[in-house]
């Protein structure tokens, strides 16, 4: 190919707060170790009695990313022509009929299949407090086609969206790579501790049908599996 970039693949760095105590993002597995704090949703801060548990448990309004029914039509083992030229609608600057101009192969042909394996590789593991939260292990292949269990479809979704850069206006915690497991692990403390509804509607409502990210950032982000 030369799209003439250089990918890396996604990997965890120092936090920027003080109370990410550990994250990791390799080979493709996200883990959110019990030392974390929840995110707002702190169990030791509520259980201290300096905080309100119903009140820190809530995930915050913000502006997300692509529709569970998109980032599903990217993990088909068989996927239709339009599956795969779906790609190109994530893309800001590639059309479904873009060449790389020295192997003339499409590059929503060449994407399609890095994606599907990129999305397959992610596993979330949120590790509960032994008290108020559960452990929690999301497949996110499996998750974001997953329409039995609608809190974890959308916390796929929402991840991959994180992933990609297409979430905004959250608290700037929850933002990066590290923010956005921290976020995600908040998502799952907030629904243990006030139940699934308004943590699935809260992700529901920040879906936008239009984003988009440039080429460059979706090959960074693929990293090594281009």
């Amino acid at each position: 190919m030369d799209n003439n970039k250089t990918n890396t693949t996604p990997i965890s760095g120092t936090s920027r707060r003080n109370f990410i105590k550990k994250s990791s993002i390799a080979a493709g597995v996200s883990m959110i170790p019990a030392s974390n704090v929840w995110g707002a949703c702190n169990v030791t801060g509520v259980s201290g009695g300096s905080q309100s548990i119903t009140t820190n448990c809530v995930v915050p309004n913000f502006v997300g990313g692509r529709f569970p029914d998109k980032w599903k039509q990217f993990v088909q083992l068989t996927p239709s022509e339009s599956d795969i030229q779906r790609v190109a609608t994530i893309l800001s600057d590639v059309n479904h009929n873009d060449k790389f101009s020295s192997s003339q192969q499409l590059k929503v042909e060449f994407y399609y299949p890095k994606l599907r394996a990129f999305i397959n590789a992610q596993v979330i593991q949120i590790a509960g407090d032994g008290k108020l939260i559960a452990n929690k292990i999301i497949q996110v292949g499996a998750a974001v086609a997953d329409n039995s269990r609608p809190l974890e479809k959308h916390m796929a979704c929402t991840y991959l969206n994180g992933l990609f850069g297409m979430n905004s206006g959250l608290p700037p915690e929850f933002t990066g790579d590290d923010g956005n497991l921290l976020f995600m692990d908040h998502v799952w403390g907030a629904a243990e501790v006030n139940g699934d509804y308004a943590a699935k509607t809260a992700l529901k409502n920040a879906y936008r049908p239009n984003a988009k990210v440039s080429e460059a950032q979706f090959a960074h982000v693929l990293g090594s599996f281009i």
